[in-house]
This record gives C-alpha cells, structure tokens and sequence, in this order.
C-alpha cells in the first residue's frame, strides 16, 4: 500500500471506477463498514429526480397511487400520506448529503427530452416546508434544473428554491417559466444570494426576454463566475463589452442571431472607461463558443479580444461563410490566438443538401493554402472545418498538417459529397497521419482511392496506432481494388471500429459500382480485422 494513502483514500478510488455500476456498488456498501460510506458516496453523488429520496421518508409519510389512462397504460405519482415531522427524514438526510450533482425533473428518455418523476405538488411543498436544515442537499455541488411548462404540468414543477444551497458551484437553468421578464432579474438576486459561490451559470438559450441587459447586470454580480453560457435572440455589443469585464471567467458560450464588427465593440468599450486600463477584454478567457451568428461576427469578437491564450474556439456559422470570409477568419485566428495554447478548433455551418451547380462549386471552394496559418498551431488536438466551404486539399498540405500536429486526435474535413470534385487527396495522404498522429482517434475525409494510389505500398504496419472510427463518405474508388484499399486501410489503420463508406441503395449505374466496390473494401477490413467493425447496415 502507498505510505501517502489510507485505506479509505484506496477504496475511494476504486470505488469511483464503479460510477455507473449501480448494483456493483449497492453491494459493496452491504459488504462491509470499511466499504459502505465510500460506495454510497459513489452511488449517491449524482441522482436524477426525487422518487428514490422521497422513499427514504418514513413510510408512513407518503404513499404511492396507480391510476390507468384510457389507453391502458399505468401511471404512478408519490403523494403525501401525513404531515411530515423532523423524525421523518433521518434516512432521507443521511443519503441526501451524498448528493453532489442533482439534476431535475429526471432521467433523459432519450436527448433533449426529460419525463417529469411522478410526485405530487403538495409533497413537495411539505418538503419545503418541514425541511429540519432548511437545506435538503448541503453537499449539492452542480444543479440541473429542466423543467418545462411545456413538458412538465405545473402543478408537478416544485419550488426551486427548495434546492438551492451556499454549496452549489455550478447551475444550469435550460428554461424560462412562462413569463420570465416577471421574475427572472428576481430569481438572479435570489441565486446569488442563496449561491453566491456558484462558477459556472448556463441560462436558457434563445431567450427573447427584453430584460437582458439587466440579466447582465445581474450575472455581473456573481463575484466567483468562472463559465457563462447564455443565448438571447440579440446580444448587443454593449453587453459584450460589459461580460468582458468579467475579471474571472473563463469560458464563453453565446448563442445570438445579431451581427457585430469590432468598430462596434472598441467603441462600447468607452462606456467602461476603468474597466480595461489595466486588463484586456476577457483578460483570461480560455474557452470561446459562438453559435447562431454569422462567421463575420465571430471574426470581429476574436480581433477585438486580440491577442489572447485561448485553449477552444468553436464557431457555429449561420449562415454558412464565404470561401473569403473563412480564409479570413484562419487568417486573424493564426494572430489572434497563442500557438502553443490552442487546442481545439471548430468552425462549423448547417448547409442544405441541395446538389449546387458546377459554378456554385467553385465558389464554394477554398484553397488549400488557406489552411497555412493553421501550421502554428502545435498543440491541437481536435479540429473539426465543416463549413459548406468545399476545401481543395492535397497529399501535400495533408502531410503539412500531420506533422504540425503530433497531438491530434480528432480530424474532421466533412463528407459533404461535392469534394469529391475539389480535392486531390488519395489513400496515400493517410500515410503522414498514421505516421504523425499516434493518438488520432477520428478522421472523416473525403479521397480518391484512385489507381495511383493503390500503387503505393505500405512499408510495415502501424500496430499501436489508435483510430477507431474513419469517415470517408462518397469517396471515389477504383471498382477494380477493393480487396488492395481493404489492406492498405488495415496496416495504416488496425484498431478501427467503424467504417463509414459510400452505402447508396438508390444509387444506379457507375455510383452503385462504386457503392458496392466500397461495400467489398468494408468487408475485407472487417475480414481482416477478425470481425471488430460495426455491423455494417445498422451502422450506414
């Protein structure tokens, strides 16, 4: 045993390799004294809902009623048998003060969606009510709360003050009740009275309420605020600039649809005269994600904050950037960034599948050179350019990226299906990857496996390299190759896990012998592998 750990320091460790193991850990807490507070300390820490608490109150305090909709279909809710007493809750607190991250109404059904636990109002309210603390998490460190009135009855949705405690650090607010100009400057004042170490505050997104600037003011306040996401329809420059007087935050999370230009901002920056004397905008920002806006304004809120560390930049463009404005904002990026800081990079745009002209495909496409500045960039680990731009890469500036990016573990050009008509990249352009990247994990890239080359052989094989997942959409194949692409793909890339090539039953003449030409190189990997792929039709 190490002589700077205790026993229990030992067990908590393994023990929180169980998280998620939910009947692995209820046993060890039976198992023994030594191992029953850590194991209920894993088990407990995060918890969805409140149907298993309330059934810590006495049992005799609360009962469980079962009623069948016209459908057939059985419904249960918690309701309050008695009066609850201060006895009532010895189980409950006992467990309750495990409880570091709570997230309500419940458990995801499936993503976006949470099914509202079955407990009746009144409960609730004798919970709030009869509460012996006053506080029914002490521990609580992160709070989730979903509820929706329009997912949720009202009369379900509990007092979210109940909840709140000087312990939480991190909050999340995915909704606005049904009218939040009423009560959301309130409820801000009442959080930071009630939460006033909290560090990271996500409110709702896409928020029209005309009170945001006073939300800001409000949001201001919270002295140890270290990650803000927020989305209103409009965030003004103003409101950018007073955030950026923020002098702890570190992450950024913006969600608008208004345009700005950096002469806007520098501009608003009078109305501070104090605040950036000593201290840049953003003084130790380090994470910044922008969505819903155009790519032009993501450009001028990076050149206004100038230079600066930043370890993330994530741009959602809307609508999709010009090959010009793109080769724009690599362009200050390269400046505006540290080259040694930055480690993960997304610009990205939703595009219509509408198949363009040959004319529109031109002027979509941005030449590879303007990937250059990018080259400084040493620490990246992920990058991700899907931007309906169609990038007109080649071995060569492929090659240039691998190794001046040893890190890398994630690389997405996109699949969008008109690259094919832009890109000079062929299976020989993986070489450098599986050379440069030993930790590359994803790739997704379109490519000629064109008879050139398949006339490269590969010298050894790659056994530790760790890709597990390649994309190559519709890339083009010579029909006649397979089995040699198969084996090519296999001593670059030995580990992988999932496949994705060009699978289009609707596909007719030389696009359907292609699809099957790609269809015989996915099963000889898979051969070759001994089966380790995805199921090749569940998957594509």
């Amino acid at each position: 045993m190490h002589r700077c750990l205790a026993v229990s320091d030992i067990t908590t460790e393994i023990f929180q390799s169980l998280d998620g193991y939910e009947p692995t850990l209820a046993a060890l807490a039976r198992t023994c004294q030594t191992f029953r507070a850590p194991a209920l300390d894993v088990l407990w820490r995060a918890h969805d809902g409140l149907t298993e608490l309330v059934k810590c109150l006495s049992p005799s305090s609360w009962m469980e009623l079962h009623t069948t909709n016209a459908n057939g279909r059985v419904n249960s809710i918690l309701k309050r048998r008695r009066s609850l007493t201060p006895s009532d809750f010895t189980r409950f607190d006992y467990y309750a003060v495990r409880v570091k991250i709570l997230r309500l109404p419940g458990k995801k059904v499936y993503p976006g969606f949470r099914r509202p636990y079955p407990i009746d109002n009144e409960l609730f309210h004798a919970l709030s009510r009869c509460r012996p603390n006053h506080i029914l998490f002490p521990s609580l460190l992160n709070l989730e709360w979903s509820y929706s009135v329009h997912s949720s009855p009202q009369s379900t949705i509990p007092p979210i003050h109940m909840f709140l405690s000087p312990s939480i650090k991190q909050f999340s607010l995915l909704s606005w009740w049904p009218n939040p100009e009423e009560g959301a400057i309130t409820f801000l004042q009442s959080l930071r009275d009630s939460s006033p170490s909290i560090e990271t505050l996500t409110l709702p997104r896409k928020s029209s309420i005309n009170v945001r600037k006073q939300l800001i003011s409000q949001i201001y306040q919270f002295p140890h605020l270290r990650h803000l996401d927020i989305g209103f329809e409009i965030i003004s420059p103003e409101e950018i600039v007073h955030l950026a007087t923020l002098p702890n935050l570190e992450g950024l999370q913006l969600s608008l649809s208004n345009n700005f230009t950096t002469h806007h901002l520098q501009s608003q920056t009078l109305l501070f005269p104090d605040a950036f004397t000593e201290h840049k905008p953003f003084a130790v920002l380090r994470s910044l994600r922008i969505g819903g806006t155009d790519l032009a304004t993501c450009t001028a809120l990076l050149s206004w904050i100038s230079p600066c560390a930043l370890t993330e930049v994530s741009f959602i463009s809307h609508p999709p950037p010009s090959p010009a404005l793109l080769h724009q904002n690599l362009a200050i990026l390269s400046t505006a960034c540290s080259p040694s800081s930055l480690l993960s990079l997304q610009i990205h745009a939703s595009v219509t599948n509408d198949i363009p002209r040959d004319e529109d495909i031109h002027s979509r496409t941005i030449n590879s050179a303007s990937l250059l500045p990018l080259l400084a960039f040493c620490s990246l680990e992920r990058v991700q350019l899907t931007t309906g731009c169609l990038i007109a890469l080649d071995d060569p500036i492929l090659e240039k990226l691998a190794a001046a990016w040893p890190r890398l573990s994630h690389l997405d050009f996109g699949t969008s299906p008109e690259t094919v008509h832009v890109t000079s990249v062929t299976l020989a352009g993986l070489i450098p990857l599986a050379k440069h990247c030993p930790c590359l994990n994803h790739l997704s890239i379109i490519l000629h496996a064109s008879t050139e080359a398949m006339e490269t052989r590969i010298e050894g094989t790659f056994p530790g390299h760790p890709l597990e997942s390649l994309n190559l959409g519709k890339s083009t194949i010579v029909t006649s190759g397979s089995p040699l692409i198969a084996d090519i793909l296999f001593h670059l890339f030995p580990k992988l896990k999932k496949l994705v090539v060009w699978n289009d039953i609707s596909d007719e003449g030389e696009a359907w012998e292609m699809c099957q030409a790609w269809a015989l190189v996915w099963t000889g990997y898979d051969r070759r592998s001994g089966g380790h792929l995805s199921v090749y039709d569940e998957e594509l």
